[in-house]
């Protein structure tokens, strides 16, 4: 009996979960030194400082920022080094400034 409570349990909340709404807003990503095809207004220029030399970091804070403004796209700027910085009693490396522009097209 108690084995049945818990596979009606396990049923149900699955059923639930396959009926939540799914967000299909897809962000386009163009990248650096590419000039898009399609007509577009500007979002909002995007940035985002780490330590990271990874471009996959900043491009996943680009699309969730993106999304949340509702752009269909980023635009990819160029990256730039903000030198070799070091912190007391903190990090020590090179700060990176990350840039995307991000766009709704209008065709």
């Amino acid at each position: 009996m108690r084995l049945l409570s818990l596979i009606v349990l396990g049923a149900c909340l699955l059923a639930g979960c396959a009926t939540k709404p799914v967000k299909s807003n897809l962000v386009e990503i163009i990248p650096e030194g590419t000039t898009p095809t399609r007509k577009y207004t500007k979002v909002k220029l995007l940035y985002n400082v780490n330590w990271s030399s990874k471009e996959t970091d900043a491009m996943n804070y680009f699309v969730k920022k993106a999304e949340a403004l509702g752009a269909d796209a980023i635009i990819i700027q160029p990256k730039e080094n903000e030198g070799f910085k070091v912190y007391p009693f903190g990090k020590v490396g090179y700060k990176y400034r990350y840039k995307a522009l991000a766009v709704k097209w209008t065709d």
